[in-house]
């Protein structure tokens, strides 16, 4: 499950916690981009922003969050009509544990150098049917360089409410508050009040959000990013966090006083959930679509450059090795026609039975031997191979336990070989962790870093002959393309696909030698 990062404000724990739901039926990889708001004034209203720009992860998305068909047909009509920008975002807001809203946001297209007619069409075809005063308030800033504009539907049952918003400089918004004060969208108390705020919080060359309801008088808001010189607001200082872990503020004027909402990444309030292996249940669960898909050999990053996998093992003939995660046997077949003698052991029976009959199809079966075993309880006798291979497996280990077991079965002198995906050896940001997390939960694995996999092998006594990231002799295109079927996703992209932007993780070849 989820868990809360640290966090002051006692009410804030509260409501994330109570949403907590909403959040689980989220992959986790949405969840590395999505931000939290929160505001002191409204304690149980929490607005959880989802960001796509992958159609197959945002069909997911509807999906999985059981969003109104209202929804994606919104969607789907809006942007075959219009020039929108790519990138989908959605933002579900939440109140005292319950869904009671959700907004759909549509970019115009930056290329749009004026605007203002698809934002006329756009709020018309939303529902607004007013739309003659959109341009007069609008006008100082229609213009602009690098301005962005936006038509935001917001949803709440069968209420509807368009917005617009703008992305225009700080020093824009006086005379473009005063337009929209002209043109009956804001009272004069509110417009000064919100032009205050720019003055004090906003240098005149950073950029800001306008938004406004054009339904409602009063209805505006502005966003700004967090910079070094913008100084706190009381009312946010239990949920303030570092600079480092705020987006945005969200500034309105309610009943003639200020009302913040802050914007945090949802990485910087929650940790991912821990990993669980479980590659028995993964591989029972599709070990038979894999085949189907696959073949003897299912790897996401098979070796196409450089010295071939016997190579690698320094196999001759005679070499007695250990499979261990053996798959559909692939690789060991690879080792058998170099010489080897290969004993394979997979935890999954269904795995076990596919990889025997393989080997049986490739007529080697005097040189492979395949059983259905837990490579943390292996059962072979001590000092019994002269290599132990693991091919993308390593993932599904206690390191302690299997790096024992290892060092048991191998004879001295002997060769443990690693190829597999592996967390970079470097420090890893929030985002990045539940990107891994998605990542583990997908293949029922608990990928470990280069450093505990090493740690591993030298606490056992072996000496680590070479440990290198080997992406550039690695290649995951049929991987990859296996993912797809025509213009859609495939029966295997439908249950593995992600759209992992930050995913922490590279190829590793890991050599070490049992003294």
């Amino acid at each position: 499950m989820l868990a809360l990062r640290d966090l002051d404000a006692p009410w804030a724990r509260t409501t994330l916690l109570a949403c907590s739901h909403h959040f689980e039926n989220c992959r986790l990889n949405w969840l590395a981009d999505a931000e939290v708001s929160l505001a002191p004034r409204e304690p149980e209203k929490l607005g959880l922003s989802l960001f796509f720009t992958d159609p197959f992860e945002l069909e997911a998305a509807f999906e999985a969050m059981a969003l109104p068909p209202e929804v994606r047909r919104l969607e789907v009509e809006l942007r075959s009509r219009f020039d929108f920008a790519p990138r989908t975002w959605l933002k579900l807001h939440l109140e005292a544990g319950e869904r009671v809203g959700v907004s759909q946001y549509f970019v115009i297209d930056p290329r749009n150098s004026y605007p203002i007619t698809t934002l006329r069409l756009g709020l018309r075809a939303v529902g607004l049917e007013d739309t003659s005063r959109i341009e007069p308030a609008f006008e100082s800033v229609l213009g602009e360089s690098d301005s962005l504009w936006a038509v935001i539907v917001k949803r709440a049952g069968a209420v509807v409410q368009p917005r617009i918003s703008c992305f225009v400089l700080a020093s824009s918004v006086p005379r473009l508050l005063s337009d929209i004060r002209s043109a009956g969208y804001a009272t004069q108390e509110v417009a000064k009040a919100l032009s205050s705020g720019v003055e004090t919080f906003c240098k005149e060359d950073e950029r800001v959000y306008v938004s406004l309801d054009p339904n409602h008088v009063d209805s505006l808001s502005i966003d700004f990013s967090v910079a070094d010189q913008t100084p706190q607001p009381p009312e946010l200082e239990q949920i303030w966090g570092s600079r480092e872990q705020r987006r945005y503020l969200k500034l309105r004027i309610v009943n003639g006083a200020p009302a913040w909402t802050l914007y945090r990444p949802f990485a910087e309030v929650m940790h991912p959930p821990a990993s669980a292996t479980s590659g028995k249940a993964y591989y029972e669960g599709f070990s038979e679509e894999i085949w189907d898909v696959f073949g003897d050999t299912y790897q996401a990053g098979p070796i196409v450059k450089g010295a071939s996998l016997p190579e690698r093992l320094a196999i001759e003939p005679g070499t007695r090795v250990l499979d261990a995660g053996c798959g559909a046997a692939g690789p060991a077949m690879e080792l058998a026609r170099a010489g080897a003698r290969v004993w394979g052991v997979t935890i999954s029976p269904v795995q076990a039975a596919l990889a025997a009959r393989a080997v049986e199809v490739a007529g080697l079966q005097d040189s492979i031997s395949i059983g259905a075993a837990d490579y943390h309880r292996l059962p072979f006798a001590n000092d019994c191979f002269d290599r132990v291979m693991f091919m993308e497996s390593i993932g599904y280990a206690d390191l302690p336990t299997v790096v024992g077991e290892v060092r048991r079965v191998l004879a001295s002198g002997g060769l443990l070989y690693i190829k597999d995906p592996l967390v970079v050896d470097r420090p890893i940001s929030a985002d990045e962790e539940f990107e891994l997390a998605e990542f583990n939960r997908l293949y029922g694995q608990a990928t470990p870093s280069v450093e505990q996999v090493t740690t591993a092998l030298l606490e056992a006594g072996f000496e680590i002959m070479s440990s290198r990231c080997i992406d550039d002799e690695i290649d995951s295109g049929l991987f990859h393309r296996r993912m797809f079927e025509g213009d859609g996703l495939s029966g295997f992209g439908q249950s593995h696909y992600r759209a992992f932007r930050r995913l922490p993780v590279s190829f590793y070849e890991i050599v070490a030698r049992l003294g």
